[in-house]
């Protein structure tokens, strides 16, 4: 059986990786990234166009025709960069599984 000294530092990194896993959910480009992929997924009908911020720089808008070539691209980018969060709150929800097991057997 560990020490308690031990049980604290694992207990300690567990709190600081549940820290980093809230701060990635709460991240505003994390959350811009989402809900504009969420928008260009739910489009119906309406305006030929679409204005939306580029999935490269938030602060940048572009206007692209619907269901066009250009607005998969487009989609296909927020994907990825929705991707590169997600993966990163995987791999901290494994490192804190396997702490957990460490420290409650």
């Amino acid at each position: 059986m560990g020490s308690n000294n031990s049980k604290a530092d694992i207990l300690e990194e567990i709190l600081r990786i549940e820290d980093e896993i809230r701060r990635i959910k709460k991240d505003s480009t994390y959350l811009s990234i989402r809900r504009n992929l969420r928008n260009l997924e739910s489009i119906g009908f309406g305006n030929p166009t679409v204005t939306i911020p580029s999935p490269d720089d938030l602060d940048v808008h572009v206007m692209v025709p619907r269901r066009s070539s250009e607005m998969k691209d487009i989609i296909s980018r927020y994907r990825e960069r929705r991707s590169e969060y997600e993966e990163r709150i995987m791999r901290l929800f494994g490192r804190r599984k396997k702490l957990e097991e460490e420290l409650f057997g």
